[in-house]
Parts: C-alpha cells; structure tokens; sequence
C-alpha cells in the first residue's frame, strides 16, 4: 500500500521577526550613530583650521582625512609631561587668544581630581602614534571624517581654500564634528560611522596660531 506524502510550505517569517532581526544586525551601527548623537548635543563647540590630506569621493560614504597642527606638538614650547611613546594617552590643553584655540599643555595622565577649566580653555585626548626629537604625533577622534557629500565636490574643484573643522569637545577630551567649512560657507555634520576607504590626495591652506 502506498503512503501519500503531505507537502507542507515552509511557514513564512512574520514581518514583525524580521524587522527585529534587522535591527539586531544594526545595533553597533546605530549605537555609534547615537553615541556621536549624544557628543553633539552636550560639551562646547570650537574651530581649527585644517587642511584636507586626502579625499575619497567615488564611493557610496565620502571619507576624508585632515590635518591640523596640534597633531604635531613640540614638548619643548609648552608645558607638562617631557616623555611619551607610541600609545600613549595624550591630554592636550589649549587656550582661547582672540578666536584663535592654541595648545599651551599636555599631559600623559590627568590628576586624581580631574582639571578645572575656564571657559577660555579646553581639552582634547588623543594616543600617541610617534615621539622623536622632542615632538610628539598625536592621532584624534576627528583625523578621519565622513562629510557631505556636497562639501567634497567643493573642496575638489579648487585649492588654496581656507578650510576649518568645527569640535563638539566633551569633558573628557573626546570630540564630535558638527560642521566643515571652505571659505566661510559651513556644512553641518552628520553623525557618521568611522570607515577605512583608499583615497587620493588634495591639499589647501591652512592658518596656525600665534606661537
């Protein structure tokens, strides 16, 4: 006798499931999203003039990488610690002189109380990629940058423009990007995932502080 054989669909995933699972798999991305959210709606805002190293545009996220000059300090014109190696804490303190943000310390740890700063001054916390000849490298949360894509095509199209990165800068010394700007016209920030693309170089000008 033959047994019949019962075709039984696979059951179908509620849309409910699979929206949970969706998010699921988005959780670290929406954390930073939110962590760098939260950055931006808490700490004081500052502007340091930059120049755009390299710039990738052709990609679904534009990336680019900037330099600023407190990325190289010279231990021997401010105060602090004398000695730092590759890895490294590094607690940069600067100063407010006419608009313009300048590095006056730094310091490998801070003391057991924290500091007390006033409102023309600020820290920001990097980790040490190089210490030479008296002059340390210093690499910041901001190095790297996932702007608009509109702030991108302008700063190809032409050099020599004076660029500046606006800082949401916390208590703790980390810093959010809320703003780009070329020459005056600001490009408001996203909050954006850090990501490693190729790039090409392009340079423009950028103004340092009064030593």
């Amino acid at each position: 006798m033959r047994t019949r054989m019962t075709y039984t669909p696979p059951k179908r995933i509620s849309r409910g499931l699979a929206i949970l699972c969706a998010l699921g798999l988005t959780t670290i991305p929406v954390g930073a999203v939110v962590n760098q959210s939260n950055k931006l709606n808490s700490g004081r805002t500052i502007t340091l003039p930059v120049e755009i190293s390299r710039a990738q545009v052709q990609t679904l996220v534009p990336m680019i990488d900037v330099s600023a000059f407190i990325q190289t300090i010279s231990l021997a014109s401010i105060s602090g610690d004398d000695y730092f190696s590759a890895g490294d804490k590094a607690h940069v303190f600067m100063k407010n002189a006419g608009g313009v943000w300048y590095p006056y310390a730094v310091l490998r740890s801070l003391p057991a109380g924290g500091e007390n700063l006033r409102d023309d001054q600020i820290m920001l916390t990097g980790h040490v990629t190089g210490a030479a000849e008296g002059q340390i490298k210093i690499a910041y949360d901001f190095d790297r940058i996932a702007p608009r894509r509109d702030f991108v095509h302008a700063a190809l199209r032409r050099t020599g423009q004076y660029t500046e990165l606006e800082l949401v800068v916390g208590k703790d010394g980390t810093a959010a990007v809320s703003a780009l700007s070329l020459d005056g016209k600001r490009y408001s920030q996203r909050p954006s995932m850090k990501l490693v693309l190729e790039g090409f170089s392009i340079m423009t000008d950028s103004k340092a502080p009064p030593k």
